[in-house]
């Protein structure tokens, strides 16, 4: 028997990751001896999870492009030993997307993402850290990325704030809920010794904001109310119907009155502008 004929069987699960998912359960089964009927492939003379590992790091391989989007991602994966087992898993999604043409680096990023997303387990504590991080780089990647219109209407000075006025954001901001302070997480990694362990575990709640056409993003922690507020202004809504709305949602017990105090200090710190609404109110 040749060399190329005894390879026959690794070359057709490496380039087909739906043919080794088949040969993997037939062996599974109990007494499973008997070979694929179209392949002649017999899955009890072959070592499968080898086959998926070594699948697996050839995928990882094909991803080093990542690492100029997402590299703290790419390296708590390696660092918690995730990496092959979810490139191994990622095997067969990615050949069926390429399937459909090349991808480019935004495409091959977010098909990745999206993926490991989906793979990882929140009651892992593990998972939960990658989490974090693939989160915290996606928003920062999208962020820097994106373009920034702001609003061109009347503002308001934020001393005559009333319910009445619409609060806009100033630049862009996304809204990131975490298990943990991803600044952190990143600063770990980039030392030699391993201090992922003693990382401060809790719910923390970060800001996304970047100023106008700033190139820079601004990274900031807020309360889960702080959240909350800014993640209602829409361009739309007044601060009475903000009020309204997360009072129903979230049962704050807010008075609009209340709110428009820390509408007006966002103001004043730069974060929003207040816009006028209606004629004969104190926004107009």
């Amino acid at each position: 028997r040749s060399k190329r004929a005894a390879n026959r069987p690794l070359r057709i699960c490496l380039a087909n990751p739906h043919v080794l998912a088949k040969l993997s359960s037939v062996q599974e089964q109990e007494g499973g001896k008997s070979s694929t009927e179209d392949l002649h492939i017999d899955p009890q003379q072959l070592d499968l999870e080898g086959i998926r590992l070594t699948a697996g790091f050839i995928t990882k391989t094909r991803h080093n492009p990542l690492r100029k989007t997402i590299p703290w991602t790419l390296k708590i994966l390696r660092i918690t030993g995730l990496e092959i087992q979810v490139f191994a898993d990622y095997t067969a999604p990615f050949l069926d997307r390429c399937k459909l043409g090349p991808l480019t680096e935004g495409e091959r990023t977010r098909s990745f993402t999206e993926f490991l997303l989906k793979w990882l387990n929140s009651k892992d504590a593990h998972h939960r850290l990658v989490r974090d991080v693939v989160n915290h780089e996606t928003i920062m990647h999208e962020v820097k990325q994106a373009d920034v219109v702001n609003q061109r209407h009347k503002v308001v000075d934020s001393q005559f704030a009333s319910e009445y006025c619409i609060p806009f954001v100033r630049g862009l901001m996304r809204f990131n809920k975490t298990s943990s302070n991803p600044q952190k997480v990143i600063e770990a990694l980039k030392g030699e010794i391993n201090t992922l362990s003693s990382l401060e575990r809790k719910d923390f709640y970060f800001c996304y904001w970047r100023r106008d056409q700033s190139p820079s993003i601004e990274l900031l922690e807020l309360d889960l109310v702080s959240a909350i507020l800014l993640a209602q202004i829409n361009g739309q809504r007044t601060i009475q119907e903000i009020a309204s709305k997360v009072n129903k949602d979230y049962d704050l017990g807010i008075d609009p009155a209340s709110l428009v105090e820390t509408f007006q200090e966002a103001a004043v710190n730069g974060l929003i502008n207040l816009h006028a609404k209606l004629k004969g109110s104190r926004c107009d």
